[in-house]
């Protein structure tokens, strides 16, 4: 018998927005759940992009499915922000089938780094301040570009001000964190 995450009604009581939070399940209170990285993961799976950035590494769990679907792929450059060293660590760790291969993970703050082309896919899952991300990465965005916001359901503030910034196409997803995904 294979280990199994947690359920996250142990980390979030039901909400308005989503009502049986133990319908799904996380490894811990700030990993992202397991369904949403296999959904991200899934999403680069489909849309086949060239070059992913990922906003928050943290501890590696959808980073590493993301890598996994790129080594699917057969092409695709993945390079990974975090700004805490232990996590990269930890991700690093995690990843190390990847790395320098699909996957480069970066220890830098998201708002300084320039990346080296258009991003076709985006997945934010840093800081707080997930506007400032979306916002600093819009002109690098490609024209056939996704965005996937997560820990949407705790800055509704921060999505208002997303969907302000242009009039993409979008959908919400009440996961127990919450999950935009946008695109043009």
């Amino acid at each position: 018998m294979t280990w199994q995450p947690p359920r996250e009604s142990a980390n979030h009581a039901p909400t308005e927005l989503c009502p049986h939070p133990e319908w799904w399940s996380a490894w811990n209170p700030v990993s992202t759940e397991v369904e949403v990285s296999i959904l991200v993961a899934a999403l680069v799976r489909a849309m086949q992009p060239e070059f992913i950035l990922e906003i928050g590494s943290h501890y590696g769990q959808t980073t590493e499915r993301i890598s996994q679907v790129i080594r699917e792929n057969g092409h695709g450059e993945f390079i990974s922000l975090e700004i805490n060293p232990e996590m990269v660590g930890s991700a690093s760790s995690r990843c190390a089938p990847w790395i320098g291969k699909e996957l480069t993970i970066i220890l830098t703050d998201s708002l300084a780094y320039i990346p080296p082309r258009s991003i076709d896919f985006l997945f934010v899952d840093g800081n707080e301040a997930r506007s400032k991300d979306v916002e600093h990465y819009l002109p690098y965005l490609s024209d056939h570009c996704m965005v996937v916001v997560h820990d949407a359901a705790y800055y509704l503030s921060e999505n208002e001000r997303i969907l302000d910034m242009w009039k993409w196409d979008h959908i919400s997803l009440n996961t127990p964190r919450g999950l935009l995904i946008l695109t043009r």
